[in-house]
């Protein structure tokens, strides 16, 4: 699969799961910027160098956190929770990636995700799409191992 419409699919799928899960509506964005970043990944064992990210603003991933725990955003435990909240979308979005990119082929399973404490080294093996929601927080979606992807796309 051309990387571009690699890009273009995973951009669709990120906005489909954020809307049909979270209620949030985003858009495809050209703006790189990430103020007060978290970001979590998980590995896709079976795809060489294959990982998945998933990240956005801390204001973002409270707001999720909140939404999720059916509490207001500046109880404590939206804030702690933050991360936990990226993961479980990340998970939801993994799901379908796997289903809709990867085929569901067996020989691509999906890792548990954790926090990235710091910022991921790049390869150039891998694609990443930028959104930006209505209410102008940024969200980052990244897929690594995308030379096998798009071998068997």
């Amino acid at each position: 699969m051309p990387p571009d419409e690699l890009r273009s699919r995973l951009g669709a799928i990120a906005c489909r799961v954020l809307e049909d899960t979270a209620f949030v509506f985003a858009e495809p964005s050209a703006s790189t910027v990430r103020h007060d970043w978290m970001e979590v990944a998980l590995p896709l064992h079976g795809l060489e160098g294959g990982s998945l990210a998933l990240g956005a603003s801390r204001g973002f991933a409270v707001q999720l956190a909140a939404n999720m725990l059916g509490v207001e955003p500046d109880d404590p435990e939206s804030e702690s929770s933050a991360s936990e909240a990226l993961s479980e979308l990340l998970n939801i979005f993994a799901g379908v990636v796997a289903h809709e990119i990867l085929g569901a082929s067996p020989m691509v399973r999906i890792g548990i995700p954790a926090p990235l404490l710091e910022a991921p080294s790049t390869t150039g093996d891998e694609i990443e799409v930028m959104l930006a929601t209505d209410e102008g927080e940024a969200i980052g979606v990244r897929l690594a191992g995308i030379s096998a992807v798009r071998t068997a796309g």
